[in-house]
């Protein structure tokens, strides 16, 4: 978004095509989820030293903002990618913007484009196998310059605080936390973090067991 013209919003264009399922041979490629690394890293560095107003408000804003914080996208699935001839453009759908931990967009990102999720996604997605998430998982995070083990342990928070925030604002009718409420993703949502639970050691190629944080557990 450029600015407010009165009530209306002044956006750019980013020229391409989502990455619905099933996902382009762009994304399917290792290079391609490099590029969602290589991407979101320099999105982080360039907001990094941004300082929003202090009465600035956000939809779905959890925390306040904090120096160490970034401005995260909140949203960050491959239908918000944008791609052209095999290449990257950026991202689109900035609604969930707010301040947060660089990490959780980083974890975010590989629950959704690698992406860390049973079957039936990764068969939408024709991304299959745990050898292949574990190749996929590892190539975004050198990309970007993060551990896996470190991410897999920030999705798994993140994991517990979404389904925790859709009960929350869902009850109050709050949209659209309500309608995903409605339709179940909280519960999908918690049923995606205890198999990632399960598969992590196949995940991550630790050669052991990953095991979650009691503050995060349920």
């Amino acid at each position: 978004m450029l600015g407010i013209d009165g009530t209306d919003e002044v956006l750019s264009m980013l020229y391409g095509e989502p990455a619905f399922t099933p996902w382009p041979e762009a994304l399917r490629s290792s290079h391609g989820v490099g590029e969602l690394g290589r991407w979101l890293r320099e999105y982080h560095d360039a907001v990094r030293t941004f300082r929003p107003p202090v009465d600035a408000r956000w939809q779905g804003q959890e925390e306040d903002w904090q120096p160490g914080m970034v401005i995260r996208h909140g949203d960050l699935g491959p239908w918000n990618s944008i791609w052209d001839e095999g290449q990257l453009i950026g991202f689109i759908d900035w609604d969930f913007a707010a301040p947060g931990h660089a990490i959780d967009d980083l974890a975010q990102l590989a629950w959704y484009a690698v992406p860390l999720r049973p079957m039936e996604q990764q068969q939408r997605a024709s991304v299959t196998g745990s050898s292949t998430l574990q190749a996929r998982l590892h190539t975004l995070c050198t990309a970007y310059g993060e551990q896996p083990l470190a991410v897999v342990e920030a999705l798994d928070a993140l994991q517990s605080r979404e389904a925790a925030r859709i009960e929350r604002l869902g009850r109050q009718g709050t949209e659209p936390w309500a309608t995903f409420l409605v339709r179940g993703d909280a519960d999908e949502m918690l049923a995606e973090q205890r198999w990632i639970r399960s598969e992590s050691d196949a995940l991550l190629g630790t050669g052991r067991k990953w095991k979650p944080s009691p503050a995060v557990d349920h």
